[in-house]
């Protein structure tokens, strides 16, 4: 069993939803959680971009309407963000996550939406901050395709 929990912020789109679900399916990452989603593990595009073998993690995804509550029984939470700020300056990296996992501790990886990312209460609820290494032309990621870089490489 995996000590990691994905957790999706305020998901906009139908489509990355899926293919978050898919990514999951990739690393056989079964702890998942949506918080106050703005689409539906039903919705055609979350389901056409999860694919088959991936539709099963999809109908998976545990709801609720706040982050505390997908959070409240894990040890550590990273919350990932591409900006600066007082609270958003980095305190692990991403190569050093999984070893915090060795401990047998619930680690939470934290997405924001697609738009503006987690705010700054949702960062607060989080122990740590983590940036995605990324080019300066272009410093944020699509959700899912941030959700599979980090994912990757704490399964590497």
């Amino acid at each position: 069993m995996s000590p990691f929990r994905l957790v999706l912020v305020r998901p906009q789109f139908g489509g990355n939803l899926g293919a978050c679900a898919r990514v999951a399916s990739n690393f056989n990452l079964t702890d998942t959680v949506m918080v106050s989603s703005f689409c539906s593990i039903h919705d055609s595009e979350a389901r056409r971009y999860a694919t088959n073998e991936a539709r099963q993690f999809l109908d998976q995804f545990k709801s609720t309407s706040n982050l505390s509550e997908a959070l409240s029984d894990c040890h550590v939470a990273i919350g990932f963000t591409c900006r600066d700020g007082l609270l958003r300056k980095p305190t692990v990296e991403l190569g050093d996550i999984a070893a915090l996992a060795q401990d047998g501790q619930k680690i939470a990886l934290v997405f924001g939406n697609e738009k503006v990312g987690l705010d700054a209460d949702e960062l607060g609820q989080c122990t740590q901050v983590c940036h995605i290494p990324t080019a300066s032309i272009h410093e944020s990621l699509n959700l899912s395709h941030a959700v599979a870089v980090v994912v990757a490489r704490v399964f590497e």
